[in-house]
């Protein structure tokens, strides 16, 4: 009897002993260690995270990736993976991958005939849940394949210069095929040596945003046999081919939505939807092209313009509405995330972080300042600028703590006096190091 109490007394002492030794299982490489050997061994205790430490790490094999797997590097920018072989850097272990997440790599291997970056790919079971956050593949022969996956988000990255010259027209530098809702954001998908900037085929819900295709071999971006096709806020300049196209390989990409993209200076086609295509094609601004717009009867155009001298890669807003953080037309160092609120919330927000938000009118009088945020960090302030990052100074709102990074409160401020139409500048400032707020939408008053 007396052991049965003791047992049930130390029961919870050794489940808590037990979950820290499974969180301990996270591992951290250092350049020259195996991070395959440190991806199995978190990967049999369940998952985690295997960060690598800044410098470089040169492989000579891929790199296989595995569920509830975290691969980091250890801060932007500086922690690097290399090869001079002709692989590919990080491939699935398996079909059906669950809950990958790769954040903070630099990726730099070979333009040739079987390399390339991140392939993460199934013709059986679907991978499921694969995020790539802050990472940047160059100069690799097939850049990034997602095949066979299910909720893919990709932000903050810069696929470029990928590509290989045996592989004209199809080696891209982001290819997304049999994919089903994604969402591809703040991300730059420049100078393909053989292909597309994306290309995208037999997929479904298809979210592209506030991204960049410029100077690749073949087209800026283009979805065939896809259903959901969203494309805004991106810019889309001197592609070999077509900027933006709506294509079919077997069937037509149908219910597109194109809006307040820019599309220029290409070699081809501007904005382009195939017969058959569906959807809206709306406040774009397509010029220099061979033939700016050429829409199938099935689109519904309205409010498209072709001007070089207006820039409508983000239409204006009106200040006194309810203005979505995550609708900034161009940032510095923040990311997007779901919001416990419905919708998007900004994220990741560091001191000297910015979002910057073109054509917002102010009215004949605007004196107030509301945000919509969340903070579990104290010192953060969102300074109110107009026209530049150190433009007129119109506010300062003093962001307090919450008490959780998903626990919403609205704080309010009087502004100076202001009207007429200017870009607006929510700049980031704290002292805490680390993230300072979450932000999920703001507005003003007169």
């Amino acid at each position: 009897m007396l052991k049965k109490k003791l047992a049930k007394l130390l029961l919870p002492v050794i489940l808590i002993i037990f979950a820290s030794q499974v969180g301990a299982t996270d591992k951290m490489v250092a350049t020259g260690q195996s991070i395959q050997q440190a991806i199995d061994d978190v990967s049999v205790s369940g998952g985690g995270a295997v960060t690598l430490s800044s410098g470089v790490h040169i492989i000579d094999k891929p790199i296989k990736i595995k569920s509830n797997i975290t691969l980091c590097g250890q801060g932007k920018n500086t922690s690097i993976i290399k090869t001079t072989k002709d692989i590919k850097i990080i491939i699935q272990a398996d079909s059906g991958l669950e809950n990958v997440t790769i954040e903070n790599l630099e990726l730099f291997g070979c333009p040739t005939k079987n390399a390339g970056g991140i392939h993460i790919t199934s013709r059986t079971k679907n991978h499921e849940n694969i995020k790539l956050s802050r990472v940047n593949v160059y100069e690799t022969g097939w850049g990034v394949h997602i095949k066979g996956a299910k909720n893919v988000i990709i932000e903050n990255c810069n696929f470029s210069r990928n590509g290989n010259l045996d592989s004209l027209k199809y080696a891209h530098n982001l290819y997304l095929r049999r994919c089903y809702t994604v969402y591809v954001s703040n991300s730059i998908f420049d100078n393909s040596i053989s292909a597309n900037g994306i290309n995208i085929s037999y997929s479904t819900d298809i979210n592209i945003d506030k991204c960049q295709m410029q100077g690749n071999y073949f087209r800026g971006i283009r979805a065939a046999d896809t259903k959901g096709f969203t494309v805004k806020n991106c810019i889309i300049t001197g592609n070999g081919d077509v900027g933006l196209l709506a294509n079919s390989e077997k069937t037509v990409t149908t219910d597109i939505n194109w809006q307040n993209n820019r599309v220029a200076n290409n070699k081809n086609k501007g904005i382009y939807a195939r017969p058959g295509a569906t959807g809206t094609c709306t406040n774009n601004n397509s010029y220099g092209n061979s033939n700016d717009y050429n829409l199938s009867k099935g689109i519904t155009s309205s409010n498209n313009i072709s001007d070089s001298t207006k820039d409508i890669c983000c239409i204006g807003k009106n200040a006194q509405s309810k203005i979505e953080a995550e609708d900034c037309c161009r940032h510095s160092g923040i990311k997007i995330e779901k919001c416990s609120e419905n919708g998007q919330n900004t994220t990741d927000i560091n001191n000297g972080d910015y979002c910057v938000y073109h054509k917002i009118d102010f009215g004949t009088l605007t004196n107030s300042f509301q945000a919509r945020l969340a903070s579990n960090a104290t010192g953060a302030n969102i300074e109110i600028r107009l026209d530049s990052i150190k433009g007129k100074l119109i506010g300062t709102c003093p962001v307090t703590n919450t008490g959780g990074w998903q626990k919403w409160g609205t704080k309010s401020i009087n502004i100076t006096d202001t009207s007429g139409t200017h870009d607006l500048y929510l700049v980031f400032t704290g002292s805490d190091t680390g993230s300072l707020l979450k932000l999920n939408w703001f507005s003003f008053a007169g």
